[in-house]
């Protein structure tokens, strides 16, 4: 007589959310400027702080996409495409900050990724 054999089922939900890493914790870089402070997450987002210190619960002034740094940071699943600590992004990074800081600091650029994006008026 051949006993049947009992098989564990696994949900297939876990076993994507394995193998594409979205269990996995996001990372963040501070890159401390003159004039701003920008914060990289490998979620694929920026936030922009003033220079100053900040405490825990601070709402950055304004919220951004990688992609805004430059097409080459921003991977397929709309993540960072490097590594934090990469000079190609620290370069990017800085750019932006000098080209867009000032106006992201008093809302010129609207709120960013938070559905408040600057209105455009004519």
């Amino acid at each position: 007589m051949v006993e049947a054999s009992r098989k564990r089922r696994v949900r297939i939900q876990f076993v994507r959310s394995v193998r594409d890493g979205s269990d996995s914790k996001v990372s963040r870089k501070s890159f401390p400027m003159a004039e701003t402070t920008i914060v990289v997450s490998t979620d694929g987002y920026f936030d922009v702080y003033p220079p100053v210190t900040r405490t825990n619960g601070d709402k950055p002034a304004y919220r951004g996409r990688v992609a805004e740094l430059g097409s080459a940071f921003r991977a397929l699943d709309e993540g960072l495409a490097v590594r934090p600590s990469s000079p190609a992004l620290a370069e990017a990074v800085t750019l932006w900050s000098a080209v867009n800081g000032a106006s992201a600091l008093v809302g010129g650029m609207g709120g960013g990724r938070d559905g408040k994006e600057a209105v455009e008026t004519k």
